[in-house]
């Protein structure tokens, strides 16, 4: 389904009798929403509540939805009145499921100030993605827990490597963004100052691969572990590049101890 600028959804009106000159009238049953006011001729959209105006029209204002998309809320529900009801009953009719998260059944929320027209997927994924929460968190080991000078210290690195997300997009294919990360090892060594940069989660002695010989006694070393996450994203036929994101370990405070001889007399 191709991207549309906004798809409305409606919530349809009954009619009810008109009120006093100048009188705000809101009759509700459920969904159904009638606002008898406004000085505007039939045919009218507005996205103004009629019923904040001191306007003695009597003509019935129709309400209905538009679908949107925000930044902040992700896709939302703008209210619109119009006086024509063909109009309104027309706007809603098969797109009414559409007002609901297909996940959960819940209501969309309303749109926050900053909605607007749905945009491209690749700007919908990257405001997913900026605004992601549970990206996966390196956790650090090393046995034995010490180091010692001449020694290689074995690194450990706990945690998934990759991360999904599928994001509903009601008015066309979903978008689903796929994560891949390398580790960044930050020693914690000035007689040594490089990184180390792998894929490899590393391991214990005496196979693990990622680690590190210090020569200098130390009371503590911290190891720390950066994240960084390369996304695309994919809706149909499409795709895209995402921008870079990391996560941090906690560090892994060691001893950098020296080997002491003993000697038998």
């Amino acid at each position: 389904m191709r991207l549309i600028a906004s798809l409305a959804v409606v919530v349809l009106a009954m009619s009810v009798a008109s009120p006093a000159s100048g009188a705000v009238v809101v009759d509700r049953g459920g969904d159904l929403t009638t606002v008898h006011m406004g000085d505007q001729a039939p045919g009218d959209d507005t996205k103004a509540d009629p019923s904040a105006s001191n306007s003695p029209s009597q003509a019935p204002w129709y309400r209905y939805y538009l679908l949107q998309w925000s930044p902040s809320a992700g896709f939302c529900l703008e209210p619109h009145w119009t006086h024509d009801q063909a109009y309104a009953t027309r706007m809603g009719g098969d797109n009414f499921s559409r007002r609901f998260d297909p996940q959960t059944g819940a209501p969309r929320p309303n749109c926050p100030a900053d909605a607007g027209p749905i945009p491209t997927p690749q700007t919908i994924a990257a405001a997913t993605w900026q605004a992601v929460k549970n990206l996966p968190v390196p956790t650090l080991e090393s046995q034995p827990d010490f180091a010692i000078t001449g020694k290689k210290v074995y690194l450990q690195i706990h945690g998934t490597r990759t991360w999904s997300q599928v994001v509903d997009n009601p008015i066309g294919d979903d978008i689903t963004i796929t994560a891949t990360s390398t580790y960044v090892v930050h020693w914690d060594d000035p007689s040594h100052p490089g990184d180390t940069v792998t894929a490899s989660q590393g391991g214990p002695w005496p196979d693990g691969d990622v680690t590190h010989t210090y020569t200098d006694v130390a009371p503590e070393r911290d190891i720390t572990v950066t994240q960084r996450w390369t996304a695309t994203w994919t809706a149909g036929g499409q795709s895209g590049t995402l921008t870079q994101l990391q996560t941090q370990s906690a560090p892994l405070r060691i001893e950098v101890r020296q080997l002491q001889a003993v000697r038998d007399r």
